[in-house]
């Protein structure tokens, strides 16, 4: 019901498809990150069905166009829930959900600055696979990246939840009625979520770079962030880094203790130096703008990322009344 355009290029013969949901953004690192994920994607030869909730300009036009996108504008409502939620149904309506073997969930919070073929080989193994799994609270994986098998596409339990999801533009609603349940239907359906960040993730990661003291040096002086946003970079504390530890295993060892317990902002940095997994756009929540920026590799992209980080950064921190209530709400 909330569909204003299709722009179909959907290709039945291909059983890998890729829905992203996209709320677009005019500024450089977004087409940037967008294109690094386009192009694993069709590294992966992964479909792609593009469900954007605005209306596109012309950069992002041709960007998809290049790549073969179906096209999806709607309404904005329910964000990236509502997003996949349309994408599904509209795979559904048109009798060609049938045809698909493996089904990606992706959304723009993530900041691609190489390309997403790694990270999409990593996650096409198991039934349900994301990229991060929460098993503190309520035990879900993040919405912004999940990965499905068709056994779990064509279950009762799964078709069932998007069916009757009503999608809201609350972020609390998006959590807990989204990727919290269905996270809950799929575990009493006897799935299990397979993440590509585990223990064992770290350390085969770790000993691919082993060879180069001055990644480590990096990996060690990198800050990990606290469970909520504020600390440190808002609060004037000092973030906690492994500089002291002499013995580099270790650092790993202590990392893993983190895997489990919102890792994409606890390990964000530390991830992104050992294995290129992308960064997230709220980081600057957690760490300084100087940090973040710190751990980017290319010097190209040094630039590019401190500024986007810094004009989130002063976004967030604006004082008027609507910015504060936000920002209390959990919105931005």
């Amino acid at each position: 019901m909330t569909i204003i355009s299709v722009k179909n290029n959907f290709d039945s013969s291909n059983p890998r498809v890729a829905i992203l949901g996209l709320f677009p953004a005019s500024n450089e690192i977004y087409l940037y990150s967008l294109q690094n994920l386009l192009v694993g994607l069709k590294v992966n030869k992964t479909q792609i069905i593009a469900v954007s909730n605005k209306q596109l300009e012309k950069e992002m036009i041709n960007l998809l166009e290049k790549y073969n996108a179906t096209v999806i504008v709607r309404k904005n409502q329910g964000r990236d829930f509502g997003a996949y939620q349309c994408g599904l149904l509209w795979l559904k309506k048109e009798r060609l959900l049938g045809n698909v073997k493996r089904l990606f969930f992706i959304n723009d919070t993530l900041i691609w600055l190489n390309s997403s073929r790694d990270v999409l080989e990593g996650t096409s193994k198991y039934d349900w696979q994301s990229i991060y799994l929460n098993l503190e609270r309520n035990v879900h994986a993040h919405s912004f990246y999940l990965s499905f098998s068709e056994k779990v596409i064509q279950s009762e339990g799964f078709l069932k939840f998007w069916e009757a999801y009503s999608p809201q533009d609350s972020r609390n609603h998006a959590i807990h009625k989204g990727e919290n349940e269905l996270s809950n239907i799929l575990l009493i359906s006897g799935f299990t979520c397979k993440p590509l960040v585990t223990p064992e993730f770290l350390q085969s990661t770790y000993k691919k770079i082993k060879k180069s003291p001055s990644l480590i040096r990096r990996v060690k002086n990198t800050p990990i962030g606290d469970l909520y946003p504020g600390i440190p970079p808002h609060s004037g504390k000092v973030g906690k880094t492994f500089l002291d530890y002499k013995n580099n295993d270790l650092v790993i060892n202590e990392l893993a203790t983190f895997v489990y317990s919102d890792a994409p902002h606890r390990l964000g940095l530390v991830l992104h130096l050992l294995s290129e997994i992308p960064l997230k756009v709220d980081l600057f929540k957690y760490y300084s703008v100087s940090e973040i920026a710190s751990t980017v590799k290319q010097a190209r992209n040094v630039q590019l990322v401190a500024d986007f980080y810094a004009l989130k950064a002063q976004q967030f921190q604006k004082s008027d009344s609507l910015t504060i209530k936000l920002r209390r709400l959990g919105e931005i």
